[in-house]
């Protein structure tokens, strides 16, 4: 066991000491979501129109309707029986 702990220890060393793997543990995990959501962001769709088709015509589906419409990405322009 003590050779397997003393292993261990040289191995988290060489680790935390090589940049390389030092950049893909850490600034890759949390520098590439922002620069991913800077450079994506204004392509994002904003108020796409949409039209729904409510079969059911129950009071949850109407819910439903509404909640949509509310959100900034769905704007309902109209609504189909079928």
């Amino acid at each position: 066991m003590r050779d397997i702990a003393y292993i261990w220890r040289k191995e988290i060393r060489k680790i935390f000491k090589d940049a390389g793997v030092m950049i893909y543990l850490f600034l890759i995990p949390f520098g590439y979501p922002f620069l991913y959501s800077l450079i994506y962001n204004p392509q994002t769709l904003r108020e796409l129109p949409v039209i729904v088709i409510d079969d059911d015509r129950s009071e949850m589906s109407r819910k439903f309707c509404r909640m949509l419409d509310a959100t900034s990405g769905v704007s309902v322009m109209g609504y189909c029986g079928n």
